[in-house]
């Protein structure tokens, strides 16, 4: 009777039972992420033992089946990246019955990427710069946040001053993704130049000073600001005073960093050369490594008028026969002169 008790519930597990009734595969959460996950459930005769042989990208493993009180046998395992996996259960020992086989796919969404795009700012001094982060992939929606002084939250950071700036982009499933991108200027420097001389007469062999002095209106800071002067003819070079160098020739004046609202002076020193006359014209121009918005006020010249110098005085001579002629003449006159008294 045990035999064919035995006999009956052998037969009765292989035409009614197993049967593989529910399979799962839950999905990557994050692009290249390892927590995916599947499971295959049995619905066999209780007291069973079930073996489930996983394999998969980088998976050979066997584990045991949980059973429930319904006689519900499980077999899952997590930590899985995406890929397709198999699942092969055998009732132990079961030499009539063929394994059980399933197939899992465990997807990914696609790796999330910020793409960000900034404003400059209009002044380098100014803080109304901007910088846009454009995410996709991942698993919308998304949620930002900025590294500014603010700490911004949205897609659009705003009123930025010149700056490296981080945005961390943040999907449903809690992914993350970086970028950065820096807020820039371009400088701007008005820089305007004014050149006197120390006389509006100036005469031959003198010497002839011009003060030329630079000023930057800003916004930003001048730099590398150089001074060229174009001597007139007629004139030559002695010195230049307040410059980084004494230079020969055409004059310039390297006078280095000028920051916003503020000069710099120097002078130029020449000497009028015999010979000339009329007006002498001299002009200087400024320039610097910065965006000079306002070019029209970046050269100025002066000009100076030659004063002639007074006329010599003629004095008018005689020959050495003229003046014995003239003092046989006085002799006479005195001669003649008293014999006139004595005959009084």
């Amino acid at each position: 009777m045990k035999i064919l008790q035995k006999l009956l519930l052998a037969i009765f597990s292989c035409v009614a039972f197993p049967v593989l009734v529910f399979a799962q595969a839950t999905d990557v959460s994050c692009n290249g992420a390892n927590d995916g996950a599947v499971s295959a459930t049995i619905t066999s005769l209780p007291g069973e033992t079930w073996t489930c042989d996983w394999s998969g990208p980088g998976l050979m493993q066997s584990i045991t089946a949980s059973e429930d009180p319904a006689s519900v046998y499980t077999c899952a395992i997590t930590g899985l990246s995406a890929g397709t996996y198999i699942v092969t259960a055998n009732r132990s020992p079961d030499p009539l019955m063929e394994p059980l086989t399933a197939e899992f796919i465990v997807n990914e969404p696609p790796a999330l990427i910020v793409d960000i795009s900034p404003t400059d700012a209009s002044q380098c001094s100014a803080s109304d710069g901007s910088i846009t982060a454009s995410p996709s992939g991942g698993t919308p929606d998304y949620l930002y946040l900025w590294d500014d002084p603010g700490a911004q939250t949205t897609a659009t950071a705003t009123g930025l001053a010149i700056d490296t700036y981080n945005v961390t982009v943040t999907d449903a499933n809690g992914c993350t993704a970086m970028n950065t991108a820096t807020v820039s200027c371009i400088p701007e420097a008005d820089l305007s130049i004014t050149k006197t001389g120390n006389t509006n007469l100036i005469t031959v062999g003198n010497p002839l000073i011009y003060t030329l002095e630079v000023n930057n209106a800003g916004p930003d800071t001048a730099t590398d600001v150089v001074v060229t002067d174009v001597l007139p003819a007629g004139v030559n070079l002695v010195s230049t005073s307040g410059c980084a160098e004494d230079p020969a020739g055409v004059p310039t004046c390297t006078l280095g960093d000028i920051a916003a609202n503020n000069s710099a002076m120097f002078t130029i020193e020449v000497m009028v050369n015999a010979g000339t006359i009329g007006t002498i014209t001299n002009s200087a121009s400024v320039t610097s490594a910065v965006f000079d918005p306002v070019d029209a006020n970046s050269a100025n010249e002066d000009t100076m008028v030659m004063s002639l110098p007074p006329a010599p005085v003629t004095i008018p001579t005689i020959s050495a026969w003229g003046l014995g002629l003239l003092i046989a003449l006085l002799g006479l006159i005195l001669f003649f002169t008293n014999r006139i008294h004595r005959r009084k």
